[in-house]
């Protein structure tokens, strides 16, 4: 078995996203409370997916990857200064690898821009899970999950995807982007769904952001006075994930 890549998913509107999250979910639920999910149960979780992907303009989601098949995800929303995680899944098969921690670490760092909490609300056995990453219930005996996000917590010398241009990385990007002679567009990010990815400084301040664009090679701008060699090669690699992955499923699209 090849290493388990975690990507973001940046429109889970897109074909075949949400009947993969529907295949984690059902395989997860049924081997951890022997609950089966009929293609009723399966119909109406994708009903509101889709409701909650129309409604909030915030939209989070990751995914993880063995090749080019999804074994686990994580999804949610942002909304007045609180990240909620909506879900969280792993395939049986891959449960104890450290997957579901990979993916609730990554949520916290870029699926809350802008938060002061992440949310969620746990079935009973994920309880214990959540409690080792320092979540703790809003009422003793509540199911419902609250964690504060701290400074400490913000993702520091790292590339992130923006899955919402916020207005702070809005003003950013745009800063970059005229210091580099170009425009930077958010509506792109917020309506298109481009893949688009930030850098942080050791400060958690936005020192450069790529975007996708239809050639093989993203736009990538970096602010003054940054390394900017080494930041290009970090983003182009992220870049480089996304790529590979999506060549791997049109492959295997085409074999069938």
């Amino acid at each position: 078995m090849t290493s388990i890549k975690i990507l973001p998913i940046f429109n889970q509107s897109a074909p075949g996203v949400w009947d993969d999250f529907m295949r984690i979910q059902s395989c997860a639920m049924r081997h951890v409370y022997n609950l089966r999910m009929d293609a009723s149960d399966i119909d109406s979780c994708i009903r509101e997916l889709r409701y909650k992907w129309a409604r909030n303009g915030f939209n989070f989601a990751f995914g993880a990857y063995d090749d080019d098949m999804m074994v686990g995800y994580i999804s949610g929303d942002c909304a007045d200064n609180t990240a909620t995680v909506n879900s969280l899944y792993v395939m049986p098969e891959y449960m104890g690898q450290h997957i579901g921690g990979r993916l609730l670490r990554l949520a916290e760092h870029s699926g809350a821009f802008g938060a002061m909490d992440m949310e969620l609300v746990s079935l009973a056995r994920a309880q214990t899970f959540y409690e080792r990453f320092d979540y703790r219930p809003i009422l003793a005996g509540s199911n419902h999950y609250i964690k504060p996000i701290t400074p400490d917590m913000r993702a520091r010398c790292k590339t992130m995807p923006v899955f919402k241009s916020t207005r702070s990385i809005t003003r950013a990007c745009s800063d970059i982007a005229v210091k580099n002679g170009a425009k930077y567009d958010a509506l792109n990010v917020n309506n298109r769904h481009t893949p688009t990815y930030v850098y942080m400084d050791v400060n958690a301040n936005i020192r450069a952001f790529g975007a996708e664009t239809d050639t093989p090679v993203p736009d990538v701008y970096v602010a003054p006075h940054q390394p900017r060699e080494y930041i290009s090669r970090v983003i182009n690699r992220e870049f480089d994930a996304l790529r590979h992955l999506h060549e791997l499923m049109t492959n295997k699209q085409n074999q069938r």
